[in-house]
């Protein structure tokens, strides 16, 4: 849909076919005012609208998240991309450490997911309860 109208650099709203071709005078007021009309009869105002279209969207959203749940093509990722985890690091012939690792992307989070709760926490304090609780069930 051809716009009928056009904001100005200070951004004012004029008829865009009064000095650029679209619509000449008269005929561009005409088809401004039926359209103005149109709009008007929905009752709606632009935030009625926005509301409406955000919402539609997110119902399609769900809708696709629930098909794909049902086909088990959704996974919930454990921390998200630009996350700081901690890691149990177990060097060979060393002390378990705990190391901090930025997640960088998608791979990485993926990657990691296996070891979950298992050698990769979301907190420093989590790691550290893990290492305390294999060290007290090893002695």
């Amino acid at each position: 849909m051809d716009r009928l109208t056009k904001r100005t650099a200070d951004g004012l709203a004029v008829l865009a076919g009064i000095d650029d071709g679209i619509l000449a005078g008269a005929e561009c007021a005409k088809a401004a005012l039926d359209r103005l009309a149109a709009y008007e009869d929905t009752g709606l105002d632009p935030d009625d609208i926005r509301y409406a279209i955000n919402h539609q969207l997110e119902h399609d959203r769900l809708k696709e998240l629930a098909e794909a749940d049902r086909e088990g093509r959704v996974v919930v990722l454990p921390c998200n991309v630009g996350d700081t985890v901690f890691r149990i690091w177990r060097a060979k012939g060393r002390e378990a450490t705990i190391t901090s690792h930025y997640m960088t992307d998608l791979g990485m989070v993926v990657r990691w997911m296996d070891k979950w709760g298992i050698t990769v926490f979301p907190t420093y304090e989590a790691a550290v309860a893990a290492l305390d609780g294999e060290v007290a069930g090893h002695g």
